[in-house]
């Protein structure tokens, strides 16, 4: 009766083992095939910065942001990638955009999500190319706050105007050469 039991507990932790193996595995293949993949900093570790704390991130780390934002802009896998769909924008903040980056160029992204605590970076081409660093917003019950780091490669008055012509910004500076901070307040 011993060696029934033992050898019964035995096939029921070889079973529950085996589906929790099956469940993480479906779960993982399910979420691959739905389009689901692994952000680079989920939403619990993202963070949101005023403009002030925003610009001291930048200086402090300023060859980071650089790289960051060369790195995406030289990627000709993502702009093929984005010209095959038609679409202006494209936002780096998932594991499978590792695809469109070499080695060094993808340990240097993930190192300053790592760093930044930053949702997304994203590619927009609407008039020409810039990069947006783009960090949670701030909600309250009065507000919806973003503050937002841009690069523009090649600055000129109509790009900068096209992206501080919305009608929730409230504020937008230079604070270096080719990088402005631009907030907005949803009420």
């Amino acid at each position: 009766m011993k060696k029934k039991v033992k050898t019964l507990a035995t096939v029921l932790l070889t079973f529950v083992m085996i589906t929790a193996l099956i469940s993480t595995t479906a779960c993982s293949f399910i979420d691959n095939l739905l389009g689901i993949p692994e952000e680079l900093s989920p939403n619990d570790e993202c963070k949101f910065y005023t403009a002030e704390e925003l610009e001291e991130l930048y200086f402090s780390n300023k060859e980071s942001f650089k790289n960051v934002a060369d790195a995406i802009l030289a990627s000709d896998g993502l702009l093929a990638y984005m010209n095959e769909r038609d679409i202006p924008n494209y936002h780096v903040f998932n594991v499978s955009d590792e695809r469109f980056f070499s080695e060094q160029e993808w340990k240097e992204i993930v190192d300053f999500f790592k760093m930044s605590h930053s949702s997304r970076v994203e590619r927009s081409r609407e008039v020409d190319d810039v990069i947006c660093f783009e960090f949670i917003r701030q909600i309250t019950d009065e507000t919806n706050t973003a503050v937002v780091l841009y690069y523009f490669p090649q600055p000129t008055e109509e790009i900068v105007q096209h992206y501080s012509q919305s009608p929730y910004l409230t504020d937008y500076y230079q604070i270096d050469a080719n990088w402005w901070i631009l907030v907005s307040n949803v009420e």
